[in-house]
């Protein structure tokens, strides 16, 4: 969600997630979204053509990149 539509939006399909499964939190969460983030690769190049095949065509490596990258800061600011 982060890749695909910003960091604004990870909050309301993590609220979705836990209504869906009638649930208060994700436990360590901040944990499993670092694990996430460091799971892309280093050159989001590879990403660039199945996002767009999504349908956004708008977004582009360096845009990519950048989302990954503040969802990772904010998931380590977290562990903290």
């Amino acid at each position: 969600m982060a890749l695909m539509f910003g960091a604004g939006h990870v909050a309301a399909v993590t609220a979705g997630y836990l209504a869906a499964g009638g649930r208060d939190e994700v436990e360590d969460l901040a944990y499993w979204d670092v694990v996430a983030a460091l799971s892309t690769p280093p050159r989001m190049r590879e990403f660039v053509t199945a996002i767009q095949d999504q349908g956004r065509r708008d977004l582009d490596q360096p845009t990519l990149e950048r989302r990954r990258d503040e969802f990772l800061r904010a998931a380590l600011e977290r562990l903290s």
